[in-house]
């Protein structure tokens, strides 16, 4: 029998790193797949029989660390499931790969960059003629500029931020005028789409080596505390085209997604993340599996084959995993060893 290769994948407290163990739990006869987070007090952990602690990517050292825990567990891939980890294993990915024997599959660098900056987003949709809403970067210097230019309601979000975290609605001058922020820095940026339209879509595509595009896969969603809660896969020509032209456009490798509402037909687009999605265990059910992508494209050096993408719907629930005869003190000292959990089948 031939021996599994081991898959680690970062992130196991988010939506994105249960997905991706999610995606490619049908493939453990040939993967030992090992979650990993920062604190073992995430439910993600305990899916599986081994988990790992990692350090902080933000802390001192902690490259070689990662470096040294790579070898010894002879992993042959790692997925990022954080996104606050993005950044740290793009930027680190080739000295990674040659001091171990693992694939990183995280998108390049510059990208990633791109991506994470809605500012930059903006000024690369908007330098190559695709619809954006009007997006300025807010500071004291240019404020009154920009209150000539915003249309209520409009967003302050953070220029580098996650999902929906810390988006505030400004519905009016005052509002605008009494925006208390943090020390991040923040954008002012227009609603997205027609008036009529206030369906949100999030769209997927993955790129393999020779920059072939695959999908994308559209879902029609409502979010909830930032993440998709009701999601249904649609098809729609126009869009598809569309977002394939953007993604050649942006030229990247791996997954890439979008956040759009529609405009005249068309996509205007808020957001574009370079990384695996948290709606990817939906799309991966409906025919468009980019975990498995990665694996057997960028791993094993396989030939994709065009997905063949269902339609329907995704309704979300929250689910619990029990862990008997364990307390907080021990489980904070356990560092994600094998424990006695469960997740309970109610229905």
């Amino acid at each position: 029998m031939k021996k599994k290769i081991n898959i680690l994948i970062t992130g196991a407290g988010s939506a994105v790193g249960q997905g991706i163990i999610k995606c490619l739990c049908k493939r453990r006869s040939k993967l030992n797949l090992i979650p990993s987070d920062i604190s073992p007090l995430n439910a993600g952990l305990y899916f599986l029989k081994k988990s790992i602690i990692i350090p902080k990517v933000e802390q001192n050292g902690s490259l070689n660390k990662i470096i040294m825990l790579l070898r010894k567990i002879k992993a042959k891939a790692l997925f990022v499931g954080s996104e606050y980890e993005i950044e740290f294993f793009s930027k680190n990915k080739n000295i990674i790969e040659e001091k171990t024997n693992t694939k990183i599959f995280v998108c390049n660098y510059e990208n990633v960059k791109k991506g994470n900056d809605k500012y930059k987003t903006h000024l690369f949709l908007k330098k190559n003629n695709f619809l954006t809403p009007e997006t300025f970067e807010l500071e004291k210097k240019n404020n009154y500029k920009i209150f000539k230019k915003i249309k209520f309601p409009c967003y302050a979000k953070p220029k580098i931020g996650t999902s929906s975290r810390g988006v505030f609605v400004i519905k009016s001058l005052k509002d605008f005028q009494d925006l208390k922020l943090d020390n991040k820095k923040y954008v002012i940026q227009n609603r997205a789409g027609d008036k009529n339209k206030k369906e949100e879509y999030t769209a997927g595509l993955f790129i393999d080596k020779n920059k072939k595009i695959f999908g994308p896969i559209i879902i029609r969603r409502i979010i909830k505390n930032g993440t998709s809660w009701t999601s249904e896969v649609i098809k729609n020509k126009k869009f598809s085209e569309y977002l394939r032209k953007v993604s050649y456009k942006f030229n990247s490798e791996g997954s890439v997604n979008f956040q759009f509402y529609e405009k005249k037909g068309l996509p205007e687009i808020f957001e574009i993340n370079p990384r695996i999605s948290g709606t990817c265990s939906i799309r991966s059910y409906f025919g468009f599996n980019e975990p498995e992508m990665y694996i057997d494209h960028f791993l094993n050096d396989i030939k994709l084959k065009k997905p063949e993408i269902k339609m329907g719907m995704c309704l979300r629930f929250n689910q619990e995993i029990f862990i008997d005869n364990f307390n907080f003190k021990k489980i904070k000292t356990n560092k994600g060893k094998k424990v006695n959990a469960k997740i309970k089948q109610w229905f």
